[in-house]
């Protein structure tokens, strides 16, 4: 399965650090047969944007980014552009390297729950150390979401999202009604419509 890292970070000196460390990351990872590659090493938040869109069927996604993109604004252009990903692709694991501690509970106040909050304080082997166990973790729970994924039907009921193990679907049938479908699971009836 492939997984593709995107790195961004405005200092493109400390971007290709990160990328160089990725790499080492990766050679570790090939001998459990898991082929991380990195796709992009950005300084800006447009650039990683315009290559998700233009890349929009690309799955596994694994960022990596500078929490203050922009260190000449009070700008937090790191969080903005974590947001978009995650509205681009829910699944996408974020992390988040950077010099500023302080304003990690800010992550919390968005919402945007990253996997991991690394600082570039530590010296190159902890954070070489830190870069992999926490590759190692994205992977883990972007196989355990395709997983679920793969094992579950999914559908919506208005705003909601409903999902539904297909081992629980005793069966699912047409009413009626155009558009809506009948679902009996082991443990109760619900309905869907179809747009």
């Amino acid at each position: 399965m492939e997984y593709h890292l995107i790195i961004c970070d405005d200092d493109r000196t400390q971007a290709k650090n990160i990328a160089t460390l990725l790499k080492m990351s990766s050679i570790i990872l090939e001998e459990q047969d898991i082929h991380p590659t990195i796709d992009l090493i950005a300084t800006d938040a447009e650039s990683v944007l315009d290559y998700l869109e233009f890349n929009s069927d690309l799955n596994n996604i694994i960022a990596f980014l500078d929490i203050q993109l922009d260190e000449n604004s009070n700008s937090k252009g790191g969080l903005d552009l974590a947001q978009k990903i995650k509205t681009l692709n829910e699944k996408a694991q974020i992390i988040f390297i950077t010099t500023h501690e302080e304003l990690a509970f800010l992550t919390f106040q968005r919402r945007i729950n990253p996997l991991d909050y690394i600082t570039k304080t530590t010296s190159q082997r902890d954070l070489q150390r830190r870069l992999t166990e926490t590759l190692e973790l994205a992977i883990r729970k972007l196989n355990e979401f395709n997983y679920i994924k793969k094992n579950t039907f999914s559908y919506k009921v208005g705003t909601r999202i409903i999902n539904v193990n297909f081992s629980n679907i005793l069966y699912i049938s047409t009413t009626k009604f155009p558009h809506k479908l009948q679902i009996v699971t082991s443990n109760a009836v619900s309905y869907t419509h179809l747009t």
